[in-house]
């Protein structure tokens, strides 16, 4: 694993060849992001090609099932670093012989990092490079310290958006059914340990499509995620200084699926030589 920095005089980002995942946020030498650690292991993995687990941990396609880790096969495949400049840099995960046993379609996954300011921009280049329709599920998982720096002792932390959220989803051993009331107040939601103590909240309605998080005294978050429909916020109930924000393609599979990963509910599907981009921002602000 090789890291590659890059950024401007405002905010520096590091990038690691495993997973193509972000190892580093820092805004005028202050990090803000989550060191990978005891409770959990990771800063910012890519979910591909699907999200939390399928049942079973197994993938059904075409009457054959495929052994697959939770997240699927990008957070844990070194990526090729194909393309860099001071402020930008791009990374390419290609199907191969390891990615086909866990998932047997051919594919391209780009990942292009780019900071202008105090804005990062992070756009995901999916292609089908096969003979048959291309399933997927896709989804960002950035971890922002919790507290944040700078914030006054004590403080509440918040992730708040204009319009929606006052119901939510959630995901324990599969997506649930039904909607449950959402400890969000008017859009904003005062983050709490016990929140978390049946896995992420998940929304698909907050209009548009952004929050922030942020604490008196701490930088302010912002991320954009116009081309997600799902939004998740996630952090682990008996401890761990962070907290996810995370923007997904589509929920992940109920208990209960067990059919063909084409037929997965909320998955893309992209006819043969087709490419779709999916890109979120961060637009970060000093206290």
């Amino acid at each position: 694993m090789t890291r590659t920095t890059i950024g401007s005089r405002d905010l520096v980002v590091g990038i690691d060849s495993l997973g193509a995942q972000l190892g580093s946020i820092a805004l005028a030498d202050t990090e803000l992001l989550w060191q990978r650690g005891e409770p959990w292991g990771y800063s910012a993995p890519v979910l591909f090609p699907i999200i939390s687990r399928l049942p079973g941990n197994e993938l059904l396609h075409a009457g054959k099932r495929y052994p697959i880790a939770s997240h699927g096969v990008a957070r844990i495949t070194e990526f090729d670093l194909v393309a860099t400049k001071p402020d930008a840099a791009t990374f390419v995960l290609r199907s191969s012989d390891a990615t086909r046993g866990a998932y047997p379609f051919d594919f391209e996954l780009g990942i292009a990092f780019r900071v202008a300011g105090s804005e990062l921009s992070v756009t995901h280049h999916v292609r089908n490079t096969g003979t048959e329709p291309l399933p997927f599920l896709l989804g960002a998982h950035p971890a922002f310290l919790w507290p944040l720096p700078g914030a006054a002792s004590g403080a509440d932390h918040t992730v708040s958006w204009v319009t929606g959220g006052s119901t939510m989803r959630q995901a324990v051993n599969g997506l649930l059914p039904g909607r449950l009331d959402s400890p969000a107040v008017d859009g904003t939601l005062v983050l709490e340990r016990s929140q978390f103590a049946r896995d992420a909240m998940l929304f698909d309605d907050l209009v548009p499509r952004a929050a922030t998080y942020t604490a008196p005294g701490a930088p302010r978050i912002t991320m954009h995620f116009g081309d997600f429909g799902r939004f998740g916020i996630w952090s682990k109930a008996e401890g761990g200084d962070f907290v996810c924000l995370e923007p997904w393609s589509g929920y992940p599979a109920a208990a209960d699926f067990d059919g063909d990963i084409v037929d997965l509910p909320e998955a893309e599907l992209l006819a043969v030589g087709e490419t779709r981009d999916f890109t979120y921002t961060l637009e970060i602000e000093e206290a």
